[in-house]
């Protein structure tokens, strides 16, 4: 009787031993699957991986955001004008997808891209940082317009810079039991991703924002504002639409069509040129211009793509 009880014991040992052995062997292979991720940076504890890894060449990015969160302009934007004063610029406004997160390299981004394109009679100051929506973007302006001039100020739009109103019943974006263990392991990680993904999380949060009227319209006075701003300091006005890449399998029955339609009406009513990048993306698989799996901003074939329509649409329509 003991000896099986002492059995029993061992066995239970060695299923908790086998148990705990294979969570740290897919910890250790999700770690180096992560890192093995061409192109991408990730958000496991990414902070000051990004900021060491990210290439900020001084004329394509000049933003910083100090630790009370406001927004400054640096001295290297300040010497660089001065340089530039006299050519034709372009002020890019956006988020995360024209700061150039999901890049390793910073030359790799669609204003730097578009900046080769154009040549040296034309000076773009890319001025998106990550989590900045419309109202942040009129805060950067202000900033910016203080001191300098830009010819045409671009706003490198996508859909979450929208601010649903507080009257919607949203959909959580994440597992929030998931959350903190997905923080510290790449096992939880990948599960948690994973599954987000799978439930588009994320994007059914802005197919619902982007069909509620109260919200629209408070969107609808926030780009006007902005515009009006700009345009009060004798720059015109252009608003590229980026397709909403998150957590779509396919570009084929795209569920933000509505999106589209009310951003190109507002900026026909306000008389800002527009330029819908879904076109342009929709013959790609969404993974193609991906970073990664789980990082779904654009990689540098999605930032190339911007670049090029971007190019082709002021040619034409802007600066001709």
């Amino acid at each position: 009787m003991g000896t099986n009880k002492f059995g029993v014991k061992i066995n239970i040992l060695l299923l908790v031993f086998s148990i705990l052995l294979s969570l740290l062997m897919a910890e250790v292979f999700f770690r180096f699957y992560m890192n093995r991720m061409s192109d991408s940076i990730q958000d496991i504890g990414a902070s000051a991986w990004y900021n060491s890894k990210l290439k900020h060449s001084p004329d394509i990015m000049y933003i910083n955001a100090p630790s009370n969160s406001e927004y400054f302009l640096s001295k290297t934007l300040e010497d660089d004008y001065l340089l530039n004063k006299d050519k034709y610029i372009i002020l890019v406004l956006g988020d995360s997808f024209t700061h150039g997160v999901g890049l390793l390299n910073g030359s790799n981004r669609y204003s730097r891209q578009l900046q080769k394109k154009l040549g040296d009679d034309f000076f773009v100051v890319n001025l998106g940082w990550g989590g900045a929506n419309i109202d942040d973007y009129l805060t950067i302006s202000n900033l910016f317009f203080e001191k300098y001039h830009a010819n045409l100020t671009i706003i490198g739009y996508f859909p979450n810079d929208i601010d649903p109103d507080v009257s919607i019943r949203l959909p959580n974006n994440e597992i929030e039991i998931l959350k903190y263990p997905a923080k510290k392991s790449a096992l939880f990680y990948f599960i948690k991703r994973s599954l987000e993904n799978k439930l588009q999380l994320y994007l059914n949060r802005y197919i619902i924002s982007f069909k509620d009227e109260t919200t629209l319209k408070k969107h609808e006075s926030y780009i006007k504002k902005l515009s009006s701003f700009i345009k009060s300091k004798n720059s015109a006005v252009m608003i590229i639409s980026i397709p909403f890449l998150y957590q779509l399998n396919d570009f084929t029955n795209y569920p933000m069509a509505h999106q589209i339609a009310f951003l190109e009406n507002v900026s026909i009513n306000n008389n800002i040129y527009f330029l819908d990048l879904y076109p342009y993306f929709k013959n790609f698989k969404p993974k193609k211009v991906w970073a990664n799996k789980f990082d779904h901003h654009p990689n540098r074939l999605g930032h190339e793509i911007i670049a090029n329509a971007t190019y082709d649409y002021l040619i034409s329509e802007v600066i001709s």
